[in-house]
């Protein structure tokens, strides 16, 4: 994996989100998914 300094802001902010999408992914309702926004 590069080093950190190499990874761009944007880029850690998404690594650092991915968890957080991935623990509430399952606990939100299934209909919510797939509904129009």
């Amino acid at each position: 994996m590069a080093p950190a300094k190499a990874v761009s802001p944007p880029a850690r902010a998404a690594v650092r989100s991915a968890p957080v999408a991935t623990v509430m992914a399952p606990v939100a309702p299934a209909p919510v998914a797939p509904a129009p926004v």
